[in-house]
């Protein structure tokens, strides 16, 4: 499951994470980022209902009680997620990975991993094709 401070979160996404708990927000973020819900009355969920699947009964059950009737447009949380990927890239980073490796993990190219760790991070790897210091 995606774990995104709540700060960085979309303001839909925050404030079901207020009424339902931060855990329900980041599985409709995972299951149904980008989509529309209509939130049905907890009395009509039942087991094969997408919100049930998603979320377990319990937190499903909440999760209509809080927004019942409502039309909820889940955001993709976009800049939250590349917010939390750079910080990620960077950790490893200083943990030692090369920027081919990273480039590799996150399916992106050396000028976009350089990019994220900025400028002086790439003269590091760098070496001197003509010999001049």
């Amino acid at each position: 499951m995606i774990d995104l401070p709540l700060h960085l979160l979309p303001s839909k996404l925050r404030e079901i994470a207020e009424y339902c708990g931060n855990d329900t927000a980041m599985l409709l973020l995972e299951h149904a980022g980008g989509g529309t819900i209509l939130v049905i009355k907890p009395e009509n969920l039942d087991s094969m209902h997408n919100l049930v699947i998603w979320l377990g009964v319990e937190r499903a059950q909440k999760f209509c009680d809080a927004f019942a009737g409502e039309i909820i447009k889940v955001p993709r949380a976009a800049a939250a997620l590349r917010t939390l990927r750079n910080q990620k890239i960077r950790e490893e980073r200083r943990a030692g990975a090369t920027l081919f490796t990273l480039a590799r993990r996150y399916g992106m190219t050396d000028r976009q991993i350089s990019a994220i760790l900025g400028n002086e991070e790439t003269k590091a790897d760098q070496f001197d094709l003509f010999g001049m210091p």
